[in-house]
């Protein structure tokens, strides 16, 4: 995540390290003195939150992302690797393949970065990615924006990453802002509002546990990764930085690493906007529906309906009125 002081995002890098600690506690007897040494180093970093530098921090991820995966909480040790080495989650690959990168990241950390990416890449065939542009296809969200998708997907295969990252990065801001029913200026803090108001199943029921989310990692990502901060005449902090990008600051993005991370992104957010809530109202409404346009309160975006079921919410009678 490059070489940024880590006083922006250590809270809730060490929230995420608390919440490993308090799911394993209770079983941990016979791992006292590992768990009273990973504690004192998140004591020790929280005392230095202005000045500890991201190798550091990438120690302490890496010593607790070994402590998860050995207790066999493969998911939350995923989830610190993939922060650590600024990876959305890849959701579609299998457990073996997670194992794999989880190791690699075990052995070297930071320093298996090129293998890890080589790695991710070489499981996204074109087979792979053409499923997953079937899936766009599929999603009445992305019509108007479909022969984009198809140019980046067909721009990535051909290995011209310098047209697809910056063809793909705005359509995931489009994305968010059609799915909330957006209509006039974004502003940043309201986009990452928008991001952060994505909610689904199995968050929830992880959080309740006190478990690590891979969500909260594509959120935090798609802030800390996407929507870095970016001056011209300043280093680049991030290597896929949408306004380095964009604003011509940044020359070096063209990788299929950047690419993929891209793609993956996208299609996260494409999945998990399926259903938006208005705050206070008892019904729920697909993406594009227009009553979201009449309101500026605070909207929750969910991937399952099965959740607003739960909580005795009712279908919108304009954009969901056969039964889904």
């Amino acid at each position: 995540m490059g070489s940024r002081p880590f006083g922006e995002y250590a809270n809730q890098i060490l929230t995420g390290m608390e919440k490993i600690v308090s799911v394993v506690q209770a079983s941990m007897r016979t791992l006292e003195p590992s768990l009273e040494r990973l504690t004192r180093a998140m004591l020790v970093a929280n005392e230095r939150l202005l000045a500890i530098d991201w190798d550091k921090l990438g120690a302490i991820i890496r010593e607790f992302a070994e402590f998860a995966y050995n207790i066999n909480a493969y998911e939350e040790a995923f989830a610190l690797m993939l922060f650590d080495l600024g990876w959305p989650p890849p959701l579609d690959i299998c457990l073996e393949d997670a194992q794999r990168i989880v190791e690699l990241y075990l052995q070297d950390g930071v320093k298996c970065r090129p293998a890890v990416d080589d790695y991710i890449c070489s499981l996204y065939t074109e087979g792979v990615l053409f499923a997953k542009f079937e899936d766009w296809r599929r999603n009445p969200i992305l019509a108007s924006r479909i022969h984009i998708l198809e140019a980046v997907l067909e721009a990535h295969l051909e290995g011209k990453y310098f047209l697809s990252v910056p063809a793909l990065l705005p359509q995931i801001e489009g994305l968010i802002v059609d799915a909330y029913g957006h209509t006039g200026w974004l502003a940043g803090g309201r986009l990452e509002k928008y991001i952060n108001s994505i909610d689904n199943v199995e968050e929830r029921e992880r959080v309740a546990r006190k478990e690590l989310s891979i969500n909260d990692v594509f959120k935090q990502i798609m802030i800390d990764l996407v929507l870095d901060n970016f001056c011209h005449g300043e280093p680049v902090n991030s290597p896929l930085s949408r306004h380095a990008i964009l604003h011509g600051g940044d020359t070096k993005y063209g990788t299929g690493t950047n690419s993929l991370k891209t793609i993956l992104l996208f299609d996260y957010f494409q999945d998990a906007l399926a259903f938006i809530v208005i705050e206070g109202r008892k019904t729920y409404h697909k993406p594009q529906c227009h009553v979201l346009r009449r309101t500026n309160s605070a909207k929750t975006a969910f991937k399952e309906e099965r959740l607003l079921i739960a909580q005795g919410l009712q279908p919108c009678c304009i954009c969901l009125s056969q039964v889904t």
